[in-house]
């Protein structure tokens, strides 16, 4: 009897062995393997030339009209102060004005099933069975999401306002200024991603979500018709802030804060959807 005791220990041990859970490889593991998969989804398959087409028509085809077809008609919101009078400052301000609107409503439209879908296919215990800690998973989908909105919702379509403007006002925006400008706009989307990737890691449907990031947009939107100072503490105004750039003009305070609150929100979301994943079952 103790005989085939020792037999069934000595045979079991191996397979008990494989059974034991892997150690994690650090708060980071699988950081740089899970980013090129999140960043392979922007660039590595038909959604880089859908976005290109998307917000180059969003953005330029919209400003191309208001610049260069509007003046032809006669049309009255084209002419005077900062209209076809003043092609230079209307169309950074249409571009500007337009990025700070609907940028944020295409990132959280982006931004929306990041969590909650992975989390409702199971997809999300699956990779998360994988050396991939659970920060990693958050930080890689933050980030390419960011770098995504940076080429085809900053970069890419403020090269062609840039060259719009400067054909209908015959100016050249100084690049220096005008790059902290487009940062200014990032900044802004920034606060939105982050805030979709948050609510998507305590949530675990669509609703809230959409209720929650469009609930802060439009919501600090028509506050700040009552109560202009909210436009502060949210990035409500943002294109305020990157015209001002541009043009030169100094900062006023709360445009200061605007800018500080904005990348504070963004830390606090990020913080919040790590504190959050962590305690996630699966």
């Amino acid at each position: 009897m103790s005989q085939d005791t020792s037999f069934n220990r000595t045979a079991l041990a191996p397979a008990a062995q494989a059974l034991l859970p892997a150690a994690k490889g650090g708060w980071l593991a699988g950081f740089g393997t899970m980013l090129g998969k999140e960043l392979g989804d922007w660039f590595g398959t038909r959604r880089w030339w859908v976005q290109s087409l998307v917000w180059l028509t969003l953005f330029n085809v919209g400003l191309g009209l208001v610049l260069f077809v509007a003046p032809q008609f006669g049309s009255p919101d084209a002419h005077g102060a900062g209209g076809a009078d003043d092609p230079y400052l209307f169309g950074l301000s249409v571009f500007f004005n337009t990025v700070a609107l609907l940028g944020p409503i295409g990132m959280i439209i982006l931004t929306q099933d990041e969590m909650i879908q992975e989390k409702q296919s199971g997809t999300a215990a699956w990779i998360l069975t994988k050396p991939l800690s659970r920060a990693s998973f958050i930080l890689t989908k933050l980030l390419a999401n960011v770098v995504g909105g940076l080429v085809f919702v900053v970069v890419l379509p403020g090269l062609v306002a840039y060259g719009e403007i400067f054909v209908a006002s015959g100016l050249a925006a100084p690049p220096l200024p005008y790059v902290q400008a487009l940062l200014v706009m990032l900044l802004t989307l920034t606060f939105y991603t982050t805030l979709s990737l948050m609510l998507g890691a305590f949530v675990a449907d669509r609703a809230p979500l959409l209720a929650g990031t469009f609930g802060v947009l439009v919501g600090g939107l028509v506050v700040s018709q009552f109560v202009p100072n909210a436009r502060y503490i949210l990035p409500l105004s943002m294109d305020q802030v990157a015209l001002a750039l541009v043009l030169g003009q100094p900062l006023s305070p709360p445009m200061i804060y605007e800018l500080i609150t904005a990348a504070l929100f963004s830390v606090l979301f990020t913080v919040a959807a790590l504190w959050r994943f962590e305690d996630e079952e699966f």
